[in-house]
């Protein structure tokens, strides 16, 4: 229920994986920060959610907060799941050199367009890539040449991106997508080269939807 409770499980030598329900208030995230750092060398997997309408203006999970404590980044972490965290979306010690990460989740975050391209489509083992309600600022979500070079799986769900842009030698490894969409979405949804995906096996529109391809 509370921020420093976590004390005790960044005590657990063994622990790996933690997922953590709890308030946004800035002496909350901070206590959550600071067992993340204390656990950095070990944390494999980490699920945030945020209790809704719970985050301060001032919570952030950015490397340092107002308390000004040293943090080390986790990088050695495979999964990352953030829901809530509208504010600061993305950590800003999320950066491309985290070389384990496979998967990462986002909802309520707010992820920009510069920090897709010049941090997630960089991350060299991303396979998994979730995009759900509210998780990203744009309306267009494009694959930049080059980028995201071992993703094998996108799902977008209820998010409000409009157009998927695939530029050539952009996600060359993508072999399923899965694109939920409202119908506010559906009537405006394009997926503009989506022919240079040579490796794409699926791709999923839940029925009652139309997407012009």
């Amino acid at each position: 229920s509370r921020g420093n409770e976590l004390s005790e499980i960044g005590n657990l030598k063994k622990l790996r994986k933690i997922g953590v329900l709890l308030p946004g208030s800035e002496q909350d995230i901070n206590d959550l920060r600071r067992q993340i750092s204390k656990m950095a060398r070990r944390l494999r997997s980490l699920s945030i959610w945020i209790t809704p309408g719970t985050l301060s203006d001032s919570a952030s999970l950015d490397n340092a907060g107002s308390d000004g404590t040293l943090f080390l980044r986790p990088v050695y972490l495979e999964s990352l799941s953030i829901n809530g965290m509208e504010k600061s979306g993305l950590p800003s010690w999320v950066t491309a050199d985290f070389n384990n990460l496979s998967k990462i989740t986002l909802c309520d975050t707010h992820l920009t367009a510069p920090k897709l391209d010049n941090v997630v489509s960089n991350l060299p083992h991303l396979h998994c890539l979730r995009l759900r309600r509210k998780s990203y600022t744009e309306d267009g979500l494009t694959f930049r040449a080059g980028g995201f070079k071992a993703l094998r799986f996108l799902l977008l769900e209820g998010a409000d991106i409009t157009a998927l842009t695939f530029e050539e030698n952009s996600g060359h490894q993508l072999e399923k997508i899965f694109w939920s969409m409202d119908t506010a979405v559906a009537a405006k949804a394009s997926a503009i080269g989506i022919e240079h995906l040579v490796e794409l096996k699926h791709l999923i529109i839940p029925e009652g939807r139309s997407c012009p391809l």
